[in-house]
């Protein structure tokens, strides 16, 4: 595995134990279809959640959230329309983004409803 493959697990496996910690139960990782993919989908209480992680180093010239543009949210909401679709899941979606920034100190910066659905989706 590369170095960014192997620093974008690290950050996936971060978020994951940051969200267990808040009492969220992990359904799937790295949930894939054609024409897209969903880090991490959870769920807690009446809502399920689609994470989409980034993970960068200190020294990264990027915020991570640059790399998510309107096409990137587009294909995220299309795999969580067949994730919906393919287990009859009835709970609220909420599509939120992770920044793991490993320095020093690992830091999270977690924005819940970080976009939603345009009208006609879902």
């Amino acid at each position: 595995m590369n170095k960014a493959k192997s620093l974008g697990k690290s950050g996936e496996e971060t978020v994951a134990r940051y969200l267990s910690g808040f009492g969220f139960e992990i359904l799937a990782r790295n949930y894939v279809v054609k024409g897209g993919e969903i880090d991490i989908i959870a769920s807690f209480e009446d809502i399920i959640t689609f994470v989409e992680v980034k993970t960068r180093s200190e020294m990264s010239d990027s915020n991570g959230f640059d790399f998510i543009d309107k096409n990137k949210q587009n294909r995220i909401i299309k795999t969580a329309e067949n994730y919906i679709y393919t287990n009859n899941i009835t709970l609220q979606p909420r599509f939120d983004v992770a920044v793991v920034i490993y320095a020093e100190k690992t830091h999270i910066n977690y924005i819940k409803n970080a976009f939603g659905v345009q009208e006609g989706q879902f």
